[in-house]
């Protein structure tokens, strides 16, 4: 196994961000070298009066310098920075046909009018080697006249299609959340390493400290390049019970905000024919409806993206899904006209 240089390792914690994601680094390198240069030379009396305050002093400058650090900059590859996901797409980016809320939409998400759909996933949700109107949230849009938001990014793994779940995916107050068979299954255990061992209550508090972000997101940069220096990246070998663990907190997560849910099995390899994937296998025991859609025949792939589908195999997945959608959504109408919630 290689292990990323010394070099690597700062570059991925701070350059991503331009100047000013190092500003952090040089003011702890500029506390350090106070300490140990300067805070010996100050009397004992005093340095027992200065103990407190000083500490204080230095963790409120690294907070400081850790704003400018989380703004979402441009990468080499068209996204932004994210301090939670690592990345995400940018508002308003042509290139990407994204929206003002960063996603692959022709509008922006404005009052609900209807019914609200947000697609969850990754590459083959965003439409990576289609364009925006071809993709399968937008001709399911179109098939079903209602509202579909497509929230699908490239590269995204489970871990981060559950925190964009959380924000923004709740703000935008969906009614039905479509998650496909994100594949990229390596990234998850390099963000669950990631995070901090603290209690939920405790972690929601530090996640308003920027300087735990820029820690947690450089650790997660780290991590994430351990994995492809490791030679971990295997997408056909995923970590069923870490991918069990994540599905099951979107599950529950949409459950306990009253949305429902439908799961995409866009199958990509003939192994998933033979063998279904992990949440699919765990809808069905959490009774939820599961859409299986055959995408393995090489003929469905575009020359832009061989990994991906084509025009044809996002119509197919659109097709699919379309009357369960609508049988969904039926059944919630007539679930708030009688006032009965599911169990």
């Amino acid at each position: 196994m290689r292990t990323p240089w010394a070099g690597q390792i700062l570059t991925d914690w701070c350059a991503a961000e331009g100047l000013a994601g190092w500003l952090p680094l040089l003011v702890a390198v500029a506390w350090a070298l106070f300490l140990v240069l300067g805070w010996p030379r100050l009397p004992a009396r005093r340095r027992l009066t200065w103990a407190l305050p000083g500490a204080v002093l230095i963790l409120l400058s690294l907070e400081l310098a850790c704003i400018p650090a989380l703004v979402p900059h441009r990468t080499d590859f068209s996204t932004q920075t994210d301090p939670v996901k690592i990345w995400r797409l940018p508002p308003n980016s042509s290139g990407l046909g994204t929206n003002a809320q960063g996603l692959r939409n022709a509008h922006d998400v404005g009052p609900k009018k209807g019914p609200r759909i947000l697609c969850l996933g990754d590459s083959w949700v965003y439409g990576h080697g289609v364009s925006r109107e071809e993709a399968w949230p937008a001709r399911l849009g179109a098939k079903t006249g209602h509202e579909v938001l497509n929230a699908g990014v490239v590269g995204y793994c489970l871990y981060q299609v559950w925190q964009t779940l959380l924000d923004p995916g709740l703000s935008f107050e969906p009614d039905l959340v479509i998650l496909n068979n994100v594949h990229n299954h390596a990234q998850n255990s390099a963000f669950l390493l990631a995070q901090a061992p603290l209690p939920g209550a405790l972690r929601q508090w530090f996640h308003h400290s920027h300087l735990y972000l820029w820690l947690n997101r450089g650790l997660q940069r780290w991590r994430l390049r351990w994995y492809l220096y490791s030679g971990r990246e295997n997408l056909n070998v995923p970590d069923n019970a870490v991918l069990e663990g994540i599905s099951r907190r979107i599950l529950q997560t949409c459950r306990a905000h009253g949305i429902d849910v439908i799961l995409l099995s866009d199958l990509r390899t003939p192994q998933e024919l033979q063998a279904p994937p992990t949440h699919e296998i765990l809808g069905r025991k959490m009774g939820i409806p599961v859409v299986r859609v055959d995408l393995t025949d090489p003929r469905l792939r575009t020359l832009e993206a061989p990994n991906h589908p084509d025009a044809e195999g996002h119509r197919r997945v659109a097709e699919a899904l379309a009357p369960v959608v609508r049988s969904r959504l039926e059944a919630r109408r007539r679930r708030a006209s009688t006032g009965w919630e599911p169990p």
